[in-house]
């Protein structure tokens, strides 16, 4: 009997441990791809993606004239089953300006992050928004 309880209790602190890693790397994940929108180029943020976008010299040229001068979080949701917490839904506002014209604009950019057990981190699976550079 004290074998079964015993069992059951390392069972749950286990999943607990889990439950804390991946809400830690969640608070890591969307820290970090809120800097890299910010302060580095397109080539970083597309490394929080599970399926990277590829762009054309031409699209990469034009992202290096825009400069994202707002980033705020609207909403936080988690999809599934809240308990295991499999995907985060997150609506953000993101403001820019570009270089060229110096007129800030603004989006809502709905992000889906996904947890990936075993490579134990979260990837952007939403679609990249479509943004106006002009």
């Amino acid at each position: 009997m004290r074998r079964l309880a015993f069992i059951g209790l390392v069972v749950l602190l286990s999943a607990c441990a889990e439950m804390s890693t991946r809400n830690t790397q969640l608070d890591l994940t969307l820290i970090q791809y809120e800097k890299a929108l910010r302060w580095s180029g397109i080539e970083q943020v597309n490394q929080y993606r599970k399926e990277p976008v590829h762009f054309t010299s031409r699209q990469l040229a034009m992202f290096k004239k825009i400069k994202v001068t707002g980033y705020d979080v609207i909403q936080t949701s988690y999809r599934d089953d809240k308990f295991k917490q499999l995907q985060v839904i997150q609506v953000v506002e993101i403001r820019y300006v570009n270089e060229d014209t110096q007129v800030e604009r603004k989006f809502s950019e709905q992000q889906i992050w996904e947890w990936d057990k075993e490579a134990k981190r979260w990837w952007l699976v939403s679609p990249f928004p479509r943004i106006s550079l002009r």
